[in-house]
């Protein structure tokens, strides 16, 4: 039986008090203080979902930002089955954590990124709010899927600033899709919040994704990331999905 592997990880960092971040790996949602290594393994049927979650607001309104959302996406995704789908469930999560939000003056104005991918008969959509990102892996090279909603700095460089998150009042959320052919050759995903993207360089990122095996992967990257000084939170998720063998 060919299986969709997946190595995931979440944790608070060496400054941060708690973890904002959320990370959901086909049914398993986790919020763990500690970036402890857990790997999932299910029959590669799909669909499948994985995503990561940044939060953000004052109190704990971040961590309850980032677990409401990708809750809601956990029951919301069998529903979703190409582009304009996936965008409209992403935008229904969106009104959630907005209503959620203006219900309690204690989560007043949380918001949080989302990054997934939702794995499909024969095809993978990959969907993004905000700067947590989406990549695809093929024989070492990295491409980002993901699209960052970042506000660009005179430099050049994106900052942390956000133009758009799951929660945005303003109403014009526009939610990143991509769709990615599943046509039998085995395909790794990597998506991961900015606690990993924005404390390592892009060569020292390319070169921790060149890992051969899964853990290796996300533990060479969680490593790269508390040498760096971990002053964010951070989440992993690496996902195998097998080929197809020939006459499928």
């Amino acid at each position: 039986m060919n299986l969709v592997r997946a190595m995931a990880l979440t944790g608070r960092g060496l400054v941060r008090s708690a973890n904002e971040d959320a990370v959901l790996v086909f049914e398993w949602l986790s919020q763990a203080p500690r970036p402890h290594l857990v790997e999932l393994r299910t029959p590669s049927t799909p669909p499948l979902v994985c995503a990561v979650a940044d939060g953000m607001g004052g109190h704990a309104a971040g961590e309850v930002a980032s677990a409401l959302a990708l809750a809601d996406v956990a029951g919301r995704y069998p529903g979703w089955t190409d582009a304009a789908t996936t965008r409209a469930g992403l935008l229904s999560v969106s009104q959630g954590i907005h209503d959620t939000a203006a219900r309690d003056v204690e989560t007043a104005g949380m918001g949080t990124t989302v990054a997934g991918v939702l794995l499909l008969d024969g095809k993978a959509l990959c969907f993004n709010v905000g700067d947590s990102r989406v990549h695809r892996i093929t024989d070492g090279y990295v491409d980002q899927l993901s699209t960052d909603d970042a506000a660009i700095g005179p430099d050049g460089v994106a900052t942390n600033m956000l133009t758009q998150s799951i929660g945005d009042p303003s109403g014009r959320l526009d939610p990143h899709v991509v769709e990615v052919p599943l046509d039998g050759d085995p395909t790794r995903f990597l998506l991961c919040t900015d606690g990993v993207t924005s404390v390592l360089d892009a060569a020292a990122f390319r070169k921790l994704c060149r890992a051969d095996e899964l853990d290796e992967l996300v533990i060479g990257l969680r490593d790269a990331v508390y040498e760096a000084g971990a002053d964010d939170n951070l989440s992993i998720i690496a996902i195998d999905v097998p080929g197809r063998a020939t006459g499928e």
